[in-house]
C-alpha cells in the first residue's frame, strides 16, 4: 500500500549520518509528507554546526532533520515537511504532535501551513527564534483571497513577554501542519457563500510586536 505519510522521532542521528549520506538524495517529488520530530533542541534558524540542547552530546542532531526539510523545500514541497525540535526542553511528548499530523492527511478541505523560507532573516521570525509562516488554501476562483490576521495582543515588558515565548504567541514550533477554516475562510459554500471559493490564508501571529499600515493621513 502506499505510504500516506512519515512520522520519525529523533531520526537520522550521528551513527547513520555520515559526509555523504544518501538520506538527502532519497527525498524526491513524490515523496510522502513527514513530520520529523526532536528531542533536542537547536537555536533557529537551524544551522549545519549546531550544537544541541539540554545536552551538548546528544547524537539525535536537528540538524540532520533541517537537511531533509531543505531537500523537501528545494523540490518545492515545503508544506509538507515539518520539524518540531525541543520536546525535551518544553516537555512536549513524543507522539503529541501525531494525532494532528495523521489528521492532516485526509482533510483536503484544510489550510496546509507554509514556512517562511530562512532566507527571510532577520525579519520573518517568531519571539523564539523560530521561523514564522502562514496557512493557506487555495481556492477555485483566482481573483479571490480572504487573509486572516490572527490577533493575540503585545506584550511590553521582559516579564510578560517571557511568559509567552514558549507558546503559540511566541513560537511556531508546535503548529500544526493544518488548521481547518472557519467564518470567512469556511469552504462550505451552503455556510460561506461569499467567500468559500477564495483562497484562504491564516496567518498566524507569534511576535508580539504591532501591525500597523504606511499609509500616509488622509485630509
Amino acid at each position: 500500500p502506499e505510504i500516506k505519510g512519515i512520522y520519525m522521532y529523533n531520526a537520522l542521528p550521528d551513527g547513520v549520518w555520515g559526509e555523504d549520506s544518501p538520506w538527502v538524495e532519497e527525498v524526491t517529488a513524490g515523496s510522502p509528507p513527514a513530520h520529523l520530530v526532536y528531542g533536542p533542541e537547536c537555536e533557529k534558524p537551524i544551522r549545519p554546526d549546531c550544537v544541541p540542547s539540554p545536552d551538548r552530546g546528544d547524537g539525535h542532531n536537528p540538524r540532520h532533520g533541517q537537511k531533509i526539510v531543505d531537500r523537501y523545500t528545494a523540490l518545492g514541497r515545503t508544506s509538507t515537511i515539518r520539524l518540531t525540535d525541543g520536546l525535551k526542553n518544553y516537555g512536549i511528548g513524543i507522539f503529541d504532535r501525531f494525532p494532528a499530523f495523521a489528521a492532516s492527511l485526509d482533510n483536503d478541505d484544510h489550510l496546509v501551513y507554509v514556512p517562511l523560507p530562512s532566507s527571510t532573516t532577520p525579519g520573518g521570525h517568531c519571539m523564539d527564534g523560530s521561523m514564522a509562516g502562514y496557512y493557506i488554501r487555495k481556492g477555485s476562483d483566482p481573483n479571490l483571497f480572504v487573509i486572516y490576521l490572527q490577533g493575540g495582543g503585545s506584550c511590553a515588558d521582559p516579564i510578560e513577554c517571557e511568559r509567552r515565548v514558549n507558546t503559540d504567541l511566541g513560537s511556531s514550533i508546535n503548529y500544526p501542519l493544518t488548521r481547518k477554516g472557519g467564518d470567512f475562510l469556511n469552504p462550505a459554500c451552503n455556510e460561506n457563500p461569499l467567500f468559500c471559493k477564495a483562497s484562504a490564508v491564516y496567518i498566524p501571529y507569534c511576535s508580539s510586536d504591532g501591525h500597523s499600515g504606511t499609509a500616509a493621513k488622509s485630509e
